[in-house]
């Protein structure tokens, strides 16, 4: 089948704008490397991340949450420690006693219910014993943190 005059055209345009679109794509995207921070944007605030007074020591624990409650629901802890809870199935709002306040240790609260495999982290500076609850069933599920 022959192509008119025309037609070529057409095709022509078609692939210079598609080289065109693919050449914006790819410049748009961010250039940094993987594992640096990524640049803040125009409408992005910067925010600090904590520092930790000794971070060659930095922890990590997970605590789960479930339909049986929460797992391990005692946990004794260093100062500094990043716990991260885990929500492995229905709603749970993890947050701080007493309910519903939520005033026992300020800012230890997830502030919305976690959808399943949702997790909320929260880094415990205060040395203390640190007792929570899960919001969506504040009566069954407890657990306590001892930071010292």
């Amino acid at each position: 089948m022959k192509m008119n005059k025309k037609g070529e055209i057409w095709k022509l345009l078609f692939y210079i704008l598609l080289l065109i679109s693919l050449a914006y794509f790819f410049s748009a995207r961010p250039n940094f490397e993987i594992g640096s921070k990524p640049p803040i944007l125009e409408d992005q605030v910067a925010v600090e991340e904590p520092v930790l007074e000794n971070a060659g020591t930095f922890h990590v624990v997970k605590v789960t949450v479930s339909s049986s409650g929460f797992s391990p629901s005692s946990i004794t802890v260093q100062k500094g420690t990043l716990v991260v809870f885990e929500n492995l199935d229905g709603l749970h709002w993890i947050a701080s006693d007493s309910h519903p306040t939520h005033n026992l240790l300020p800012g230890f609260d997830s502030g919305r219910a976690l959808e399943p495999d949702d997790s909320f982290s929260y880094i415990f500076s205060e040395s203390g014993t640190w007792g929570y609850h899960d919001d969506m069933n504040p009566i069954s599920f407890h657990g306590v943190i001892i930071v010292n």
